[in-house]
């Protein structure tokens, strides 16, 4: 459990807070297709404020089956508590994870203008690269890579 200012951000269980997390996705991505929380190679983040009835930010990391990859899949902040370094910290929290379960690469992809999120990822020691297979169904997204060290 990590505590920032009044907000405090825990590792959770997929189920259990699946209906949270698709909640505040549709309110971060209110025209996105929900990303769903319940693959088993999938760990997922909340963060709460004023306690576990308040969840207001939410990120999940997909391991690949020989757990040398991993994509930082979704995250989300509710409007109200953006701009509290809620995303940079969802970002550390899961490259530590990531880290500490023997992980070689994290990769991730930002759709265009999305400036806050790319310099979020920027600040956390990711770079941009061009995968030979691009994953990301939007034209021009931007994709990130991470050595973990």
């Amino acid at each position: 459990m990590v505590t920032l200012d009044r907000h405090v951000i825990s590792k959770v269980d997929n189920a259990t807070y699946a209906d949270d997390v698709a909640t505040m996705h549709e309110a971060c991505f209110p025209n996105c297709e929900v990303y769903g929380t319940e693959t088993p190679d999938s760990h997922w983040w909340v963060a709460h404020f004023g306690g576990p009835e308040h969840p207001v930010a939410f990120a999940g990391l997909r391991v690949d089956g020989s757990m040398k990859v991993g994509y930082l899949c979704r995250a989300g902040v509710l409007p109200g508590h953006r701009g509290c370094g809620l995303q940079l910290k969802l970002i550390k929290i899961r490259v530590a994870y990531a880290k500490k379960i023997g992980m070689k690469t994290l990769v991730t992809d930002t759709v265009p203008g999305n400036y806050h999120s790319a310099n979020n990822l920027i600040r956390a020691g990711f770079t941009l690269f061009n995968p030979a297979t691009p994953w990301a169904g939007l034209e021009h997204s931007l994709f990130w890579r991470m050595e973990i060290t």
